[in-house]
């Protein structure tokens, strides 16, 4: 035992005999440093390694290409859409998938079509190579561990939870079932996990659980699913600072991204109901304390987002109530990031 510490500590230095033992084998930074663990972004702000993270679209937007597509620009050694530079990867594998959706023929001709066919593979076997596609038991988990070990991929691609899993991934036991074992291989491996979902109604995650086990969420949108449609991308999870949204479009051999995102389909919704109502506008009488308190917030976060905790303060001063106050910020649909420990609000772009 150090006995430097030993001396500065406050604590008795003998206690009663419990008849337990102690147990001097417990983990420190240190041991953390030797396993390369600490925030590791392989796309800076956006897909972080040796964790999971998440990325929810309804279905036909460009899910499965947007991440082949990332894989296309490792390989190529193009920038990250947003224009960071991308580090190469040595291993001969960029990605291993787990084809949940049985879409294996989809991505043998995305992938060659993107330059990178020799350096994807599967989690399922050369004698049966459309298996290996659920995630439901110990075994499987195992049997996928075992592959990535061998394999050494940057990215381990479930595509998607839905498809291979039966677990209910919006019941809080049955998402820790599925997403701690994968929690486990990013870790020890220095993956980047990317599971990919769905969105519901609401355009937010499908399975609430899901979003609470993952470091990061990127979400997909768009106006409808036409190929020449601009998607909107962004960060709406993180545990470090956001990035400004971008937009996308699909291509044949590669997709092509923009500073100019789309509106959030909050924002667009939001407008619309504005647009029918306005003529309205004049009979709603007083603003609410809400609408007012959104309006502040609008003006206040306009040039740099803030703390929350200041934030609140300021709010207090001006009369608006906690309750108001949450309330305003879930309308206006603010990023929430965290910085040298404290969280910060902001506007999206």
């Amino acid at each position: 035992m150090n006995t430097e510490y030993a001396e500065k500590r406050a604590v008795p230095t003998s206690v009663l005999d419990d008849g337990i033992r102690p147990d001097e084998d417990f983990a420190t930074n240190a041991d953390l440093r030797r396993m390369e663990l600490g925030t590791r972004w392989v796309w800076n702000r956006w897909l972080q390694a040796g964790t999971v993270n998440l990325l929810a679209a309804e279905g036909g937007l460009g899910k499965t290409r947007f991440v082949a597509d990332l894989c296309r620009r490792v390989h190529a050694g193009l920038p990250w859409p947003d224009g960071g530079p991308t580090d190469p990867w040595s291993s001969q594998y960029l990605a291993m998938w787990v084809a949940g959706d049985r879409n294996q023929g989809e991505l043998l001709t995305l992938s060659e079509g993107f330059g990178f066919g020799e350096r994807i593979c599967y989690s399922g076997s050369k004698a049966g190579p459309l298996g290996g596609v659920t995630l439901d038991t110990p075994g499987e988990f195992v049997a996928l561990h075992r592959k990535l070990k061998a394999a050494r991929p940057l990215f381990l691609v479930v595509d998607t939870a839905g498809g291979a899993t039966g677990f209910n991934l919006a019941k809080q036991e049955e998402a820790r079932a599925f997403f701690a074992p994968l929690s486990d291989m990013a870790a020890r491996l220095g993956l980047c996990v990317v599971v990919i979902t769905h969105l519901n109604a609401s355009k937010t995650v499908l399975g609430r659980r899901a979003e609470e086990r993952v470091r990061c969420v990127i979400r997909m949108s768009a106006e409808n699913r036409e190929p020449e449609t601009l998607r909107r991308v962004e960060v709406l999870k993180s545990n470090g600072l956001y990035p400004q949204p971008i937009g996308m479009l699909l291509g044949d051999t590669g997709n092509e991204y923009t500073d100019e995102a789309p509106a959030a389909p909050e924002t667009q919704a939001s407008a619309s109901k504005g647009s029918q109502s306005r003529t309205d506008e004049s009979d709603r009488g007083p603003r609410t304390k809400t609408r007012e308190c959104m309006d502040w917030l609008t003006q206040t976060l306009a040039e740099t987002p803030m703390r929350v905790h200041t934030l609140r303060k300021q709010a207090e001063e001006k009369g608006f109530s906690t309750t108001t106050f949450y309330k305003a910020k879930e309308m206006l649909n603010l990023v929430e990031a965290v910085a040298e420990g404290y969280k910060l609000w902001g506007l999206r772009k």
